[in-house]
């Protein structure tokens, strides 16, 4: 009786892990392709705002963010320093 709960147990952990692989593969971010426009909106503890507009024919946001590089200072996905202004984590 012990075995038949440990198999159903392991069925059953196989069973989700095979669905959440399936769902991820079904529902993952798929690129796109062609030309995108980004907005990118900064906004200083003064309430004062610059816009920067980008251009890429990136297919993530990780390419963008690597782009947006030309404008700050940071790591990939997160800037840390924008028209020399410090954002605190």
């Amino acid at each position: 009786m012990k075995n038949n709960k440990k198999l159903i147990a392991l069925v059953a952990v196989v069973l989700v892990a095979v669905l959440m692989v399936f769902a991820y593969s079904q529902f993952a971010a798929k690129p796109s392709e062609g030309s995108k426009s980004v907005t990118l909106e900064v906004i200083n503890s003064a309430s004062e705002s610059v816009v920067y507009e980008l251009k890429t024919d990136a297919e993530f946001l990780r390419g963008v963010m690597d782009e947006a590089k030309a404008h700050a200072h940071g790591r990939t996905l997160c800037l840390a320093v924008v028209n020399d202004i410090h954002s605190h984590f």
